[in-house]
């Protein structure tokens, strides 16, 4: 009796801790998180975002017919005035532009915008000054841009709230005008992604345990077996999502991740343990013993290998690499000891003794399969070499990429204001450079030459549209004043007035700080694609070198640049220990290099045919895409240690091909089960919005499909190749 009570406290326990965790959740991840605060780049990008911050950056665009683009465009501000989540909203009826009036030496500003239209002399800087030309109203006259900057240190629910209003509105004027409004920025587009991983957790999931729960019934006909499942897997997933809240506080990307690989491999090893459960008769406790002790050495194995090969990850200078590695292990462990001591206690403690058999499955490839390996020995062989072959030539076009917008089906509202972005204002991200500055430094007429040069073949680069910058306004201001090019703003009086006014009236807090005496220059570019913007920057680079400039390139396309890019380095570096460890472990567990060397072949070729035909399809490499290509390496690890184990033990008192076929019909029915399971699994995740999880379901389904069949056809016909070396070792 006290063991029951005990149990339901322990129950209690962990759907409280659960839930009061899960709702306190901050889910407001960052760029800078994946590095971690004290991270150098990390320090250095939180002070420009205190003064900058272009990652609160959001734009609208109003796309109609000219004489009602503009009306609709002033109801669009007017709404988002009374927005709270914004601190400044800049567009073309809040605009204004320097006046000169020469008879009277007077300068004063106007507004482009007045009586719901454009002034004649408004609309002629918009079309033809540089400063203004494709800023806020498109070439064709038909679009306008609306700038939007959220308010500072912004919580995670005001964040929300804001950006629900912000499409509330958007809805409406598209229903009431009749028009297309779009809605773009980094915060945007992370609410879009944060909200379909959640829908994963809330959709998917339970999608995905119905799918679970159809194929339990199939196989082991039993509804005992299925609710024992599920309970199985909640267990798993309540402890190890108590352990990643608690510690991490939030759920960013990669713990999400870790939460799926931790529900892949509890639900593997649950299947071994329910076939192994179903082969065996008697009372509860021989039944359970008996199950366990059959089972619970190749899924320590496997569990040993999986753990320690992430936790090697752990080493990694990456925090979300380290996040990953940690927590997956340490939900793979949990779900080990739930499902070899914890459900046998519980189904002991209720004395619950499942009525579960293990019918007939698939039994014509039992029956066939020493004819099957014969058959397909050398097709194998064939495949596995031209793999290789394959992969060694076209690895090196492997095309590590990624895109924060470019992650969503094309019918979706990111990809759809993507495309008018760049078709209408041709851009979709834009570079900072700041530089220090005292007494007005860049008033000097001969930096100014120098800082147009170098601005002119800034802007001749492939990636960039436009720039942003103080000399722009120099010489909008002398253009107006009808002043020389060769005036200095710092000896000729006139042109200090009106420098003054410009400073005096903000209009140059775009392009220059006062309080913190830093000149800024915004380059706005084409495409945010990693290799793109690497080679933008590169280039940036070379001619602040040539141009012997002091200026930082910074805001948030960089430093997530950054961030990817050590991602993917530390990941490869780290991928590479992990293959490593792995062997080291299938050494530890199988007692011989050979052994080893024989088990690794048929996990390499999964993850050598997927790069090919990533590499051979130019699809980006993401880094996310590399956490699954992990998960891949993992499942198929298991199959194999599962595999060998069975093969060893039997091997000691029967000829080679008795050995194999007794080591298949034991194995087969639980291996086949998983992979079945995953495979079925995996259309869900084209519910999703996301390409990303597109991409990973159609990869883990490939992988695990070619790991099945080379454990069970390529491997044996190797053991069989080196059966002298084998039967040695």
């Amino acid at each position: 009796m006290l063991k029951k009570i005990f149990l339901i406290v322990i129950h209690i326990v962990l759907v409280v801790t659960f839930i009061k965790l899960f709702l306190g959740l901050n889910q407001n991840f960052e760029i800078s998180d994946i590095l971690g605060k004290n991270n150098a780049e990390v320090i250095e990008y939180n002070k420009y975002r205190k003064k900058y911050d272009d990652e609160r950056m959001l734009y609208f665009i109003v796309t109609a017919d000219k004489n009602k683009v503009l009306k609709v465009n002033d109801y669009l501000t007017n709404s988002l005035l009374v927005i709270s989540g914004l601190k400044t909203v800049t567009s073309i009826n809040r605009l204004q532009f320097l006046n000169y009036i020469k008879k009277d030496n007077r300068v004063f500003l106007k507004r482009f915008y007045k009586n719901g239209k454009l002034s004649e002399k408004g609309s002629k800087l918009l079309k033809e000054e540089d400063l203004f030309k494709n800023s806020y109203v498109s070439s064709d006259e038909k679009s306008i841009l609306t700038s939007l900057m959220l308010i500072e240190n912004i919580s995670n629910k005001e964040l929300n709230d804001t950006i629900l209003d912000l499409k509330e509105l958007q809805k409406r004027i598209k229903k009431d005008f009749n028009v297309e409004v779009y809605l773009l920025g980094s915060k945007l587009a992370s609410f879009y992604f944060n909200k379909e991983l959640r829908d994963q957790q809330l959709v998917i999931s339970p999608i995905s345990f119905l799918i679970i729960g159809i194929i339990l019934i199939y196989i082991f006909k039993s509804f005992s077996i299925l609710i024992l499942g599920f309970y199985y897997i909640g267990i798993v997933f309540l402890t190890s999502g108590i352990v990643i809240f608690y510690f991490k506080e939030g759920l960013s990307p990669y713990t999400n991740f870790s939460l799926f690989f931790i529900y892949v491999m509890a639900t593997s090893d649950f299947i071994h343990f329910s076939h192994s459960y179903a082969r065996t008769s008697g009372k509860l406790k021989e039944r359970l013993k008996k199950s366990v002790q059959e089972v619970i050495v190749p899924c320590f194995y496997t569990t040993l290998t999986t753990t320690v090969a992430f936790l090697s990850l752990g080493l990694s200078d990456i925090e979300v690499i380290r996040d990953f590695g940690v927590y997956s292990s340490i939900g793979i462990f949990l779900s080990f000891l739930t499902n070899f001591y914890f459900l046998p206690f519980v189904l002991k403690s209720f004395n619950i003794n499942i009525n579960v058999e293990s019918p007939p499955f698939l039994s014509f490839l039992e029956k066939n399969y020493i004819k099957h390996l014969k058959m397909f020995k050398w097709p194998f062989y064939l495949f596995f070499c031209l793999a290789l072959i394959i992969f060694s030539v076209v690895i090196k076009d492997l095309n590590f990429d990624d895109n924060l917008y470019d992650k969503f089906v094309k019918s979706h509202d990111m990809t759809k204001s993507v495309y008018q972005f760049h078709k209408k204002f041709n851009f979709t991200g834009s570079i900072d450079l700041i530089r220090s500055t005292k007494n007005d430094q860049f008033l000097d007429l001969n930096y100014e030459k120098t800082l147009n040069e170098f601005l002119e073949e800034v802007e001749a680069l492939p990636n960039v549209t436009l720039t942003r910058n103080l000399p722009k306004f120099l010489s909008y201001a002398r253009k107006e004043m009808k002043s020389s090019p060769e005036k200095s703003f710092q000896k000729d009086y006139e042109l200090q007035h009106i420098f003054d006014l410009m400073k005096r009236k903000k209009l140059l807090n775009s392009v220059y700080n006062p309080t913190y005496g830093e000149e800024k220059i915004t380059i706005n570019i084409q495409s945010l694609h990693s290799n793109q913007l690497k080679k933008t920057l590169r280039s940036i680079n070379n001619l602040i070198k040539k141009y012997k400039l002091s200026f930082k390139l910074t805001g948030f396309a960089p430093i997530r640049l950054k961030v990817l890019n050590s991602i993917i380095d530390g990941f490869l570096i780290n991928f590479l220990g992990t293959y490593i460890i792995i062997f080291l472990i299938f050494v530890f567990i199988f007692k011989s290099l050979i052994w080893a060397m024989i088990g690794m072949i048929p996990n390499t070729l999964p993850l050598v045919f997927l790069l090919s035909l990533l590499s051979i399809n130019q699809t980006p490499v993401e880094d996310s895409l590399l956490l699954f290509l992990t998960a891949v390496i993992g499942i198929s690890v298991d199959d194999t240690i599962h595999f060998l184990t069975e093969f060893k033990k039997n091997y000691k008192s029967n000829d080679i091909d008795e050995a194999l076929k007794i080591t298949f019909k034991k194995t087969y029915k639980a291996l086949f089960t998983t992979t079945l399971i995953f495979i079925a699994i995996g259309p869900c995740y084209y519910i999703s919005d996301l390409t990303l999880l597109h991409k990973m379901a159609l990869l883990f389904n490939l992988g695990l499909i070619l790991a099945l069949v080379s454990d069970f056809y390529l491997l044996p016909n190797l053991l069989k190749k080196l059966k002298r070396n084998v039967h040695e070792a």
